[in-house]
């Protein structure tokens, strides 16, 4: 979503924008997070297969993407994937608890 999109969305819902929630345009990020965010988001997620829990990016195929990428400050870069790996991961976390407690509230419905 886009910040204008974001803004068109809160106009026809009434709501009040909220500054921490305006989507950010990947092209003011400084060149390396630019980079980072790219790679990221290439590489593949790992899925639980029961619970479809999410368990982090598969980072095997990262030195590959940093070659075709020509990256030149790989640890910088790295350092940057690790910090957005850590946003990703506790979000995940929070949804999961969210959606365990959920099914606890039904399951005591139920009793």
């Amino acid at each position: 979503m886009t910040a204008e999109q974001y803004f068109a969305m809160c106009e026809q819902m009434g709501w009040e924008p909220n500054e921490e929630e305006i989507p950010q345009d990947l092209s003011t990020l400084p060149y390396n997070s630019q980079i980072a965010l790219i790679l990221f988001n290439m590489l593949p997620d790992r899925i639980e297969g029961m619970s479809g829990s999410w368990l982090g990016k598969e980072f095997s195929c990262l030195e590959t993407f940093m070659n075709i990428y020509e990256v030149e400050n790989r640890r910088e870069i790295l350092d940057l994937i690790m910090v957005i790996h850590s946003v990703y991961d506790k979000h995940y976390r929070q949804q999961q608890k969210m959606k365990e407690s959920v099914s606890k509230g039904k399951a005591k419905v139920r009793r």
